[in-house]
């Protein structure tokens, strides 16, 4: 994985609020952070990784009928948005550096 990665102002100046015990943005901060990582990472295995955590939290989320884990769904937009995010930066880097 990426060691030296600059992460988005949304990250470092804190976690978005959900609920009253934000149990579910310390998850989703801590999904964004990983999935940022993987993305920023040119290793195809770290991508395959952070997929197989969104499709495990997916299936935690509504593992009870009739009952959603809300926790569980705030971790895997983290996971989901980070690597989107850091899929993003990683092209942006390289094309910095073909400029160049």
């Amino acid at each position: 994985m990426a060691k030296d990665i600059e992460l988005p102002e949304v990250v470092i100046k804190g976690r978005p609020e959900f609920g009253h015990d934000n149990s579910g943005g310390i998850l989703y901060s801590g999904g964004y952070v990983a999935g940022f990582m993987a993305g920023e990472s040119p290793d195809w295995k770290d991508d395959l990784g952070i997929i197989l955590r969104i499709s495990g939290a997916a299936m935690l989320m509504g593992h009870e009928p009739g009952k959603i884990d809300y926790d569980m769904q705030k971790y895997m937009f983290g996971l989901t948005k980070g690597l989107i995010d850091g899929r993003a930066s990683r092209a942006k880097n390289e094309e910095e550096a073909k400029k160049k």
